[in-house]
């Protein structure tokens, strides 16, 4: 009798384990799903994108939905910067390195034919494309860790990617992929404002070398031709 009631127990025990353990993945799980529908219904009027290559070149990009402006700045895995975009629907600015590693620019207008192309590319939310595209693919995995880690909340799931919340908005600020996905992408940083600093889109705006972008020569190139224009950004 008492080795009946031990093993009961014991059953007892492990079934309570294993109902804990589903239950803690199942919280994990809505929570997840929660924070990224909460990125994607924010609304969103300025927005700061890391995009991480599986061979360390990134971007960074700024963007002011309202005014249809944004900044593309691009490094390479040493942390230097190779190029800087910048622009809105109507013009655009290009500064990157020539063959001699020497900085060069020049800015342009769009063609009218790509003009109302770029006011719709300009106003749609990048964090809204990069969610949809890319990282949809993992929100319904199973995720069976979750721990707190410089001030965020860090999923990781079955098949070992991992989703960082900010607690402070209950949204996802990070993602990070097992494994590149088609675009070649490995990782994703996201945040929002409501405010906007003017610096932040202009073409002297900081960067990690600390480059004066302003000394740089820019040729003005004028307004594009038909639809021979692309657009940028």
């Amino acid at each position: 009798m008492k080795r009946k009631i031990l093993l009961g127990v014991v059953v007892s025990i492990l079934s309570f384990g294993i109902v804990g353990c589903q239950s803690s993945v199942k919280d994990n799980n809505k929570e997840v799903k929660e924070a990224y529908e909460n990125l994607l219904n924010k609304e969103k009027k300025y927005e700061y994108v890391k995009e991480v290559l599986s061979d360390g070149l990134y971007t960074e990009e700024y963007r002011h939905i309202p005014n249809r402006m944004y900044r593309l700045d691009a490094y390479n895995k040493d942390n230097k910067l190779e190029s800087r975009d910048i622009g809105n629907e109507k013009e655009f600015t290009s500064l990157f390195k020539d063959e001699n590693g020497e900085w060069i620019g020049y800015k342009e207008e769009y063609a009218d034919s790509v003009i109302k192309e770029n006011e719709k590319r300009n106003s749609t939310s990048v964090i809204d494309s990069a969610c949809r595209k890319n990282i949809s693919s993992i929100i319904d995995n199973d995720y069976v860790s979750k721990e707190k880690v410089d001030g965020l909340i860090v999923y990781s799931d079955d098949k070992n990617n991992f989703v960082y919340v900010d607690p402070n908005t209950n949204m996802i600020s990070k993602v990070k992929f097992s494994e590149k996905n088609k675009d070649n992408i490995i990782e994703y940083e996201f945040k929002t404002s409501d405010n906007i600093d003017k610096k932040d889109l202009s073409i002297n705006a900081s960067n990690k070398e600390n480059i004066d972008l302003s000394k740089i020569k820019i040729e003005d190139r004028g307004k594009q031709e038909g639809m021979e224009g692309t657009s940028v950004g």
